[in-house]
């Protein structure tokens, strides 16, 4: 894959960081000013919504056959 491909964008086109890979976990990966830090998709929810995530469930197209 081309870093293209790793960027994450928001719906406008403005690039947020970079997909990667922690101890086998997706996080998303920012870098600003020479540093670099990284955040799961769960505390990233938890600063939005203020409350805490025990875990986000996610679907294929074919689960979502299946519950209909």
């Amino acid at each position: 894959m081309s870093n293209g491909e790793h960027e994450i964008r928001t719906p406008k086109g403005l690039r947020i960081g970079n997909r990667s890979v922690v101890d086998g976990k997706n996080m998303l990966q920012i870098k600003r000013g020479g540093c670099e830090d990284y955040i799961s998709a769960e505390s990233l929810v938890e600063c939005i919504h203020g409350l805490p995530v025990k875990s986000i469930e996610f679907f294929t197209a074919e689960n979502q056959r299946k519950e209909a």
